[in-house]
């Protein structure tokens, strides 16, 4: 793994200078861009071969302990930090286990649109052990019946 990388940024950095922006105005902007995910992976590959292995809940969690006020979520004209965003699957949690019964184990259907209720949804479900089959919401009539049946939900979450 490190001789690939290692091969790479020397063929990047001969690339550059070969070409010196001439041909490759973006070379820096996508450098950093490969840099930032070869961080993120190292980062991602550490965390799963943990025992346990830290969950991407856990890892929110974690941001929302430590910068509450920074902001997560700009949809629109609202911005949504940390904080809110732990605050509104903490009731989203609450409700889903004392309305809906939900417990560890079970499979909900989520069929919302691109908002941020979509975000602490999948956190709540996650705080509460439920698996998630994300339902496309674009979809409608038999392919909507079958994408339900196929995710073998116990419970379809949807907003009017």
């Amino acid at each position: 793994m490190l001789g690939v990388l290692v091969a790479a940024v020397a063929g990047l950095l001969l690339l550059l200078l070969l070409f010196h922006g001439r041909w490759f105005p973006f070379l820096w902007a996508d450098l950093g861009a490969f840099v930032a995910l070869v961080g993120s992976s190292l980062r991602c590959r550490w965390r799963l071969s943990r025992r346990p292995p830290i969950t991407l809940l856990q890892v929110f969690q974690s941001h929302a302990r430590r910068r509450p006020h920074h902001p997560l979520l700009l949809f629109q004209d609202e911005v949504y930090t940390f904080g809110d965003v732990e605050r509104r699957s903490n009731r989203a949690a609450r409700a889903f286990a004392l309305r809906l019964g939900l417990r560890p184990g079970q499979t909900v259907a989520v069929f919302l649109p691109n908002v941020p209720a979509y975000v602490w949804t999948w956190l709540a479900l996650a705080k509460l052990g439920c698996a998630m089959a994300c339902l496309n919401c674009n979809v409608r009539g038999r392919a909507l019946l079958h994408a339900r049946s196929a995710a073998r939900a116990d419970v379809v979450l949807s907003c009017s």
